[in-house]
Formats: C-alpha cells, structure tokens, sequence
C-alpha cells in the first residue's frame, strides 16, 4: 500500500527543562512513498556527565545523542529503495554509530577524572523504527525496530491501546510499573567504551495503528503504566485536530516530567482525525475507569492489583 495514503498525520515532542540544553535527539522523515523512519536518542547524563569544553562545554551525552541521529538519518537516507532493514544493515548502522562517535572523541576529548563502572565515554539511548509497504496487502505495513537501552517503542491501537513493543534493557529486568519508583542502570547503551547490541524486532501490522518512539522523560513521571495511556488518551480526545492534540500532548508532558522529553508518533490507516477519535473513545473510557479505581486509594495494594490487570495486554506480544 502507499505509505502516503496510509499515513493520517504525525506528531513530534522536543522539551528540555528551563536553562538547560536538551540532551535528547531526534531524527525521522515521514516524506517518502516507500519508506518512513523515526528514532529518538537519550543521552545518557549520568554514565556521559564528561564536559567537553571545544564543544561549548557540552556533554558526551549530548554529544552522543546529536551525532547517533544523524548518523542514523544519514544511514537511512542512503538505503536504496526496495532494501530491507536486515543483520547486515544493523551491523553497518551499529559500525556507523561507533565510528562516527569514536571521531567525535578523537577530535575534542581531553582526559577526565570520571571513571568507574557507571562512567561511559559517549552514552545515549537509541530507539528507531521503520516503516515499509508490505506485498499484496492494501492494509498491512512492515515495522522494523531498532532498539538499544532504556527508551521505548509502543504500538498504539483501538482495542489493545498503548502497548509497550520494546524492553527496557535495565539491570534486574523491573517491569514498566517497577521502573517508574527504582532507579535500575542500563545493561545496554550506544558508547564507545563497552562493546552493546542493537535488537532488531521485525513485523507486519495490520491497520489502522500508531507507533511511538519516546526517550524516558515522556513516560517515566507518572503514577503508573495505565496513567501514561491516560495522558495521551486524554489529550487526543479534547483536541480538534493533530496540531492541537501535538501542543495539548507537549504541555502535560511539560507539567509532569523532570527530564528531556522527546517523541515522534505517526498514526496510519485513519482518514480522519474525527475517525481516529471515535475508534479509541471505548479504550479511553476503559483507562480512564482504571485510573479513576487507582486514584481513590493509592495503596500498593490497589496499585498491583489495577496493574496486573492492565499488565495482561500491556507488553506487546505480536501482531
């Protein structure tokens, strides 16, 4: 099917807290007929605190996150059309990251006194995904994913709602509830230091479906895993078209969040935005039931229980 058909329209979030420089990066190009691709970057502050001062004093993290960017819209760009996303492809994007990080610090590092297990040279997230035609379906598309660390991919439908496609690659696997009250290290990120993997999920989805690529500062101040599908589910049914439910979606971003916050999400097989409304109207009405049941009493044990309910069809198990 053509992509441009398919695609109704896509939203994107850049925040940074006040007075300071964003160390998430984003890159995608939703232009093409045959293929879309969006990925969201997360330097990693703690493990890339080292100061850079020929850079205007920046981070490795920002540093990182800018460069594996552009690197990947420089790799994607360069795919011939009709090439699909395989093990040589992430082999030569994961050499591609290496590389061009490794010139990056060649060319303005200096010696540190930061050293220690919790210390990386060049540290970012990276969670990319692509979007193809698939042969003889008018309505299914092929997503491949490219994931490494701590930021997420969800798929959004109207009878599944928000589901998580991605794991988060943290020390003692915590779920997406744990995860919002621990403070787990990442076992695998971009860096030049520590040899790390680039997992590859490949897929065909059946329309109409959203996909979500989002660093931790987008969903990792809330109550719970329900309460961020409450937010974007919210925000989408008070707004009156794309632009309003990007800016709407942005501010409770904004009001919640104490990190770099950085999204891109396109929404395929809707014609409409009145459509895409009315198709997740019951799913909202169903979140925000279950929420409602957590905020009158946040005990643990009421929190659990609405979770294990909501578990059930969080992860994302195949199309």
């Amino acid at each position: 099917m053509s992509l441009l058909r398919c695609l109704c329209q896509f939203i994107a979030i850049k925040h940074a807290p006040a007075n300071e420089k964003c160390e998430d990066a984003l890159s995608y190009s939703f232009e093409s007929d045959f293929r879309h691709y969006a990925g969201v970057f997360d330097g990693c502050g703690g493990l890339g605190s080292k100061r850079y001062e020929p850079v205007n004093n920046r981070t490795g993290a920002f540093i990182s996150s800018q460069t594996c960017a552009t690197v990947f819209n420089t790799e994607m760009k360069s795919l011939p059309v009709g090439a699909t996303i395989d093990d040589a492809f992430i082999a030569r994007l994961k050499s591609s990251f290496l590389g061009e990080l490794r010139k990056q610090e060649n060319k303005y590092g200096q010696k540190s006194s930061l050293v220690g297990s919790m210390v990386r040279t060049l540290p970012c997230t990276g969670s990319m995904i692509v979007v193809t035609q698939t042969n003889g379906s008018d309505t299914t598309l092929r997503l491949d994913i490219i994931h490494a660390g701590d930021s997420r991919v969800y798929i959004m439908r109207p009878k599944e709602g928000l589901q998580q496609m991605t794991r988060d690659e943290l020390a003692g696997n915590p779920d997406a509830l744990k995860n919002l009250y621990v403070s787990a290290p990442m076992t695998n990120v971009i860096n030049i230091d520590k040899d790390f993997s680039l997992t590859h999920l490949a897929c065909n989805i059946e329309g109409p479906f959203a996909i979500l690529c989002a660093s931790d500062g987008v969903f990792g101040y809330v109550k719970t895993p329900m309460h961020f599908e409450k937010i974007v589910l919210d925000n989408l049914e008070s707004a009156v078209n794309f632009d309003s439910f990007e800016s709407s979606l942005t501010e409770s971003i904004k009001n919640i969040t104490g990190d770099d916050s950085t999204a891109v999400m396109p929404f395929y097989g809707w014609t409409s935005f009145e459509q895409l409304k009315a198709d997740f109207a019951k799913r909202h009405r169903f979140v925000s039931g279950l929420c409602a049941s957590v905020e009158e009493d946040m005990s643990d044990e009421v929190i659990d229980s609405a979770w294990e309910q909501f578990k059930a069809g969080y992860y994302w198990q195949g199309a």
